[in-house]
């Protein structure tokens, strides 16, 4: 009896516990100017992050950038949005965004809700963390560049989840 009593309450008091889980940028770049066209002009690269919320509950996330050397840089709040790091992607949704700057139309007016990175930050990783189940939070990041010379490289992976 007092072994079942040992097992209810630390399974009540595990199920009382949230959840945080995690999707890692290990590495972004996003040098091209606001609004720019896709493909860029030369010597420019678009980064866009999509995120895909995999639940039919709305998402908060929260977002962190670090720099090239791994070092917390804080985040930059979109004009007209609040001064937060954190975001909610609704249920089932999937927000594009580019990290270093407002994308206009290419990240629309949802992904536009989602914090830059700070100052002329061009590269470095993301950390985005939210209260729930692995997987919930799912995404890919897409890189398009023009050479010199005029040649377009493009591609896209997807991101790791966390724990």
């Amino acid at each position: 009896m007092k072994k079942f009593l040992v097992v209810a309450v630390v399974l009540a008091v595990g199920v009382s516990f949230a959840f945080a889980s995690s999707l890692k940028v290990p590495w972004w770049v996003d040098s091209a100017p606001e609004s720019t066209t896709n493909p860029p002009a030369a010597n420019q690269v678009i980064g866009h992050i999509f995120l895909t919320n995999n639940l039919d509950t709305p998402l908060a996330c929260s977002i962190t950038y670090f720099d090239k050397d791994g070092n917390e840089t804080g985040y930059q709040a979109a004009a007209g949005q609040p001064d937060t790091n954190t975001f909610v992607i609704p249920a089932s949704a999937t927000w594009a965004f580019r990290p270093a700057t407002d994308g206009g139309t290419q990240e629309g007016g949802a992904g536009a809700a989602i914090p830059n990175a700070p100052g002329t930050q061009g590269n470095g990783s993301i950390l985005i963390t939210y209260d729930g189940a692995g997987g919930a939070l799912g995404g890919y990041y897409a890189y398009t560049k023009t050479s010199a010379t005029g040649a377009v490289v493009s591609y896209a992976h997807l991101l790791p989840t966390g724990v």
